[in-house]
């Protein structure tokens, strides 16, 4: 089982020199209880969504006009909390953990903020890549798990690096920023139920006697020089290569606006 999409167009996100419809990444917390129960300190804000943007379907996002993704890398435990208004969260506190650890030192207060813009559908030339190397797996090892595997040309390499915003060092794994569509990451097929206690749900929820069951929203990546630095910093060292495999990924439940920030990756 696996959960449902809360937008069924799953977009590509990346840096933009102007954002795309008001979609913006990193900058200063900007609501009332945005602070770390554990930590205590000001949680980090890894993007800041427009909810009116246009190519979402009508109420989609309900009542809310911004989407705030928040998360502590202090304690790196599971982040739960309710968009009360645009100006206001209120944290549901789960398990507690120690901190602040922080990956690396000096580990910034706050991400620089800098414009998103959000991409719908694949390039052909990126399909034809793929079947490609799906080609070349099936006829080098017929398709055997245990068969090597396929690695780019330089030239497909190049594409690959490009299109997915991080160099792609294992061919069968193709993660990039996210938002909508089915989770495409691990840690995004866990199905959570809403952890707002006074979430009601809707009426089969209520009929079922069950907790409401949250929606996929987005998966938010590592990027040190795409300027989410969240485990590794922009340095010499992560130039070419960074653990692009760790992320953020965020749920959502849409009757009460309950938002999940979990770290599953390693």
């Amino acid at each position: 089982m696996e959960p449902r999409a809360l937008l069924k167009t799953r977009y590509r996100v990346k840096l933009a020199d102007k954002p795309d419809a008001d979609h913006w990444s990193g900058g200063p917390p900007t609501h009332r209880g945005a602070t770390c129960p554990a930590c205590k300190i000001p949680l980090l804000l890894l993007w800041d969504i427009d909810c009116k943007d246009t190519r979402f379907p009508p109420r989609t996002f309900g009542p809310l006009t911004r989407l705030p993704l928040y998360f502590c890398w202090g304690c790196v435990g599971d982040l739960a909390y309710q968009i009360v208004d645009p100006h206001h969260i209120r944290i549901h506190l789960g398990e507690r953990r120690d901190g602040p650890n922080f990956p690396y030192d000096p580990y910034p207060e706050a991400f620089e903020r800098r414009g998103l813009v959000l991409l719908e559908g694949v390039p052909d030339e990126i399909l034809r890549i793929g079947r490609n190397l799906a080609a070349r797996w099936e006829e080098d090892g017929d398709g055997d798990d245990e068969a090597p595997i396929p690695t780019p040309t330089p030239d497909e390499q190049i594409i690959l690096n490009e299109f997915f915003g991080h160099p792609v060092t294992l061919p069968r794994c193709f993660f990039h920023h996210q938002l909508g569509g089915p989770g495409g990451h691990h840690g995004a097929e866990e199905v959570f139920d809403c952890p707002n206690p006074a979430c009601a749900g809707g009426f089969v929820d209520r009929l079922r006697g069950r907790k409401r069951r949250m929606r996929f929203l987005a998966g938010v990546l590592n990027d040190p020089w795409g300027g989410l630095p969240l485990v590794e910093p922009a340095d010499d060292e992560t130039r070419r290569y960074w653990n692009y495999f760790v992320s953020v990924q965020y749920h959502i439940c849409d009757c009460c606006w309950t938002v999940l920030g979990c770290n599953r990756a390693s």
